[in-house]
This record gives C-alpha cells, structure tokens and sequence, in this order.
C-alpha cells in the first residue's frame, strides 16, 4: 500500500508543532496500514504503536521500517495498557460507534506526555457516534475539538488560538 496522494490534517497539525524533532505515537485501527505508512513518511517517528485486532495486514510496515514500528494485535483500549511510555500523539480510526470510541479516547488520553495529542479520523456526520464520544471526552478533559477534512483532535484552549491563527 502506498500513502502517496493522501492527506490527513491531523497529521499535518503533528508536523507542524514538533517540526523534526523525534515523536513517538500510536495508531489505534490500522486496517491495511496506509494511514500508518502516511504517518512514518511524514513524521520523525522515533516509535509507533499499530494497534489492530488483526495486525498481520500492516506487517509491511514492521518489515519496511523495522525497529520503529510495534505492532500490537487485540482490542483497544485494553491494549494501551501494553504501552508503558509515554507518547507524543494517539490517532484513533477503530470502531466509529459512541461507546467504543469514549472508551478508546478514555483509554489513550492518560497514555500522552503532557503536551501531546489525541486526534482521529472519520469526524462528520455519517458517524454521528463517534461524534458524539469526542464531544462528550472533550468536555471531560476540557479541551477544544479542531477539525478538518474528516479528522478530529483535541487541544487547549490556548492551544486552538495559537494554531488556527497559522
């Protein structure tokens, strides 16, 4: 799978604030890993988690980039509890129903240094759950939701007056 004409604006928001610097993350739903190999091609990945309940379809990515790339099979959120560093970014692409993605937001979020990111994929209205569960996570931890072109993340209030001014 290639990830060349692809965008996704989180992604971007990523590159933007850490620039070059090294960034570990997680990638909760990695389906065929295209998303994943956007990720790795985009930005400087110290480590990234690939966590899917059939993991076997992104071991591409493992054999392609190695040491940098941890693959992680079984259901989220009980995997998070496997990764014991803390990470510079979650991207969440799993179950896009409200129970399944509060509890993956719920999951992750205490899994992030304190100036990371949790984001997403699939943010408009075909999946009006999953909309639900991020609204519903960003009241509990107070942050802001920011959107573009079908991704989601979440920032500070600070944060969002500082990055869309760009």
């Amino acid at each position: 799978m290639k990830a060349k004409n692809m965008t996704r604006p989180f992604i971007k928001f990523l590159r933007d604030v850490y620039e070059d610097r090294p960034v570990i993350g997680a990638e909760v739903g990695v389906l065929h890993g295209v998303n994943a190999e956007y990720i790795l091609r985009t930005l400087n990945i110290e480590r990234l988690y690939l966590v899917d309940n059939d993991v076997k379809r992104a071991k591409f990515l493992k054999e392609e980039h190695g040491e940098k790339v941890i693959l992680l099979n079984g259901w989220s959120p009980g995997i998070a509890s496997k990764v014991t560093e803390p990470l510079d970014f979650v991207y969440i692409d799993a179950i896009h129903e409200y129970e399944p993605v509060l509890e993956d937001c719920r999951g992750w979020y205490p899994k992030l240094k304190r100036d990371g990111f949790l984001g997403g994929h699939d943010y408009f209205d075909r999946f009006p759950g999953l909309m639900r569960g991020v609204q519903e996570f960003a009241s509990e931890v107070g942050k802001t939701i920011m959107s573009g072109v079908w991704d989601w993340w979440l920032v500070t209030e600070e944060q969002s007056i500082r990055y869309s001014s760009q």
